[in-house]
Parts: C-alpha cells; sequence; structure tokens
C-alpha cells in the first residue's frame, strides 16, 4: 500500500515537527538532513518508510523530553519483491 508525505500549506513539504501541541519547536538539527533526503528520493517516496535516528525528533511528544541526538545519516526501508521463481 502507498505512502504519503503529510503536507502543509506550501511547498509540498512536512510540517516543521512541534512538540504536541503546544507550538514549541523542537531543536532537531536532523530535520534538514530528512529533507534532503526525503527531496532527493521523492519519486520512491511511496515505496519508502525512514526510520532511525534521524526521524526520533518527529515521533517526541514530550515536553519535558531533550532534543534528538544528531546523526550522520537517513536510513530508510522498502519491500523488495522478485518475479523470479
Amino acid at each position: 500500500m502507498p505512502f504519503e508525505m503529510a503536507e502543509s500549506g506550501s511547498e509540498g513539504m512536512p510540517r516543521e515537527s512541534c512538540i504536541a501541541d503546544s507550538g514549541k519547536r523542537m531543536n532537531d538539527s536532523n530535520r534538514d538532513q530528512l529533507k534532503t533526503a526525503a527531496e532527493t528520493l521523492r519519486p520512491l517516496l511511496g515505496e519508502l518508510v525512514f526510520v532511525g535516528g534521524c526521524v526520533t525528533g518527529l515521533l517526541i511528544t514530550d515536553e519535558a523530553a531533550g532534543d534528538p541526538r544528531s546523526t550522520l545519516d537517513v536510513d530508510a526501508i522498502a519491500e523488495i519483491t522478485s518475479y523470479a521463481e
């Protein structure tokens, strides 16, 4: 089943991540790296899931949580199928 990126009102980019509904912007040093990877892999986004430390900042909802640690890579997974029998 294909997935789509959640889009904000402009330029088709994902919303800036905020902690829960507080509107407080999280200092996430991995966000630019993730955006670059998503833009580069745009034709394949329906087939990919980003995982690992790079997406941690998107998942944090606790206002007391610290900023996520920086990572050097962006991990993505995809389903691989073969037509060989």
